[in-house]
């Protein structure tokens, strides 16, 4: 009876979820400069989060779709700074390709479920436009905010045609409106100490038949 006791605490500290709760490490929803950015090439922003939660579960990136067709479409990529001069370098994430809204001007794509590890405190996200048209125009756009109000970004962006490029204007900052949020990195003392755990639990479960 003790050995079927002491089986039932182990297999319940051991399989009961951990409950962890992400926090919001980038956010540049809050002030709108009114100024939108037209782009045919994909551009991107490079962005250093806050905190220490580097395993990215949700982003959201805000955009204005005026003349839509209902075919629009935003690829999205998530690069590592470790190109020359800290352009994007090694693709990290390719988030595919998602629909984007046309019932009002203004919106925001958001993207949940995500784990993505981020091997540091930056690195770039960028969208390239799908599935538009130059005439008549359905090319959506991006909504430039600054400052943001948790983490930071630089003072320019990034365009990828053929090459990568830097967009910087004299009168705007340039960073696009962006939420990112993030949990902590699993420490692999924790994963080694369930996965200890586990194959303990399997053996006393053995024994216990026998």
């Amino acid at each position: 009876m003790k050995k079927l006791t002491f089986i039932f605490i182990l297999s319940f500290l051991l399989l009961t979820p951990t409950i962890v709760f992400s926090a919001t490490v980038y956010d540049n929803t809050t002030y709108s400069l009114g100024v939108n950015l037209y782009a045919t090439d994909q551009v991107g922003d490079g962005v250093t989060l806050a905190g220490s939660e580097r395993l990215i579960t949700e982003f959201m990136f805000g955009y204005a779709n005026a003349n839509k067709t209902g075919m629009e479409k935003a690829h999205i990529r998530f690069y590592l700074n470790d190109g020359q001069d800290g352009q994007p370098g090694t693709l990290l994430k390719d988030l595919g390709s998602y629909s984007l809204q046309t019932d009002t001007f203004y919106h925001d794509l958001i993207i949940t479920g995500l784990t993505i590890l981020i091997p540091g405190d930056t690195f770039t996200w960028t969208v390239e436009w799908e599935n538009f048209q130059l005439n008549p125009l359905s090319l959506p756009v991006f909504r430039l905010f600054d400052p943001p109000t948790i983490g930071s970004s630089g003072d320019f962006l990034w365009q990828y045609s053929g090459s990568w490029g830097k967009i910087e204007t004299t009168n705007y900052f340039d960073n696009l409106s962006a939420q990112i949020k993030a949990e902590p990195v699993p420490e692999p003392a924790t994963m080694l100490l369930i996965g200890s755990g586990l194959i303990g639990l399997a053996g006393l479960r053995k024994k216990f038949k026998k």
